[in-house]
């Protein structure tokens, strides 16, 4: 397992199993600005995938897939080490105000990733014969390193 926080792994996650949203976004869709997309959340969870990888090569994985989309959803990151798939779930946030980021995870967000990964798996040339389902917390705080909280077998 691959934990650097100082949370328990699971703990927060099984928490959020029963969390439900505070209600609807304030905007539903990010405004263009001269071609480019200016919300902000977009650019953290950008920037949380990008670390996510970097942080997962580091522990021994390697990257498979990025960003993987059909009709059910997007998988963030598929990566494999040791013969086992992983499709992995990044959330990242800016602060712990609302919360930790896997907190985020609700039941509604499980169902459609194991959807998700049903169609990837039904899609692959060569399915993995081995796979499972992760999270990657990632909390960015100012003037400090993120910090990772790794959390297996989320389905």
């Amino acid at each position: 397992m691959v934990a650097a926080s100082k949370r328990k792994v699971g703990a927060p996650l099984a928490g959020a199993l029963g969390v439900r949203s505070a209600g609807p976004r304030a905007s539903a869709r990010p405004t263009p600005t001269n071609g480019y997309i200016s919300d902000p959340r977009q650019t953290l969870g950008k920037r949380g995938e990008e670390l996510a990888a970097l942080f997962l090569i580091n522990k021994g994985f390697h990257l498979v897939e990025k960003n993987w989309r059909c009709r059910s959803g997007e998988i963030d990151l598929i990566m494999e080490r040791n013969g086992i798939t992983h499709f992995i779930e990044v959330k990242t946030r800016a602060g712990t105000t609302f919360g930790y980021p896997e907190e985020s995870i609700t039941p509604t967000k499980l169902r459609k990733l194991a959807r998700t990964i049903e169609m990837y798996l039904n899609y692959a040339q060569h399915p993995p014969k081995s796979y499972q389902a992760d999270a990657l917390a990632i909390t960015i705080l100012p003037n400090t390193e993120p910090e990772y909280h790794y959390v297996e077998h989320i389905l």
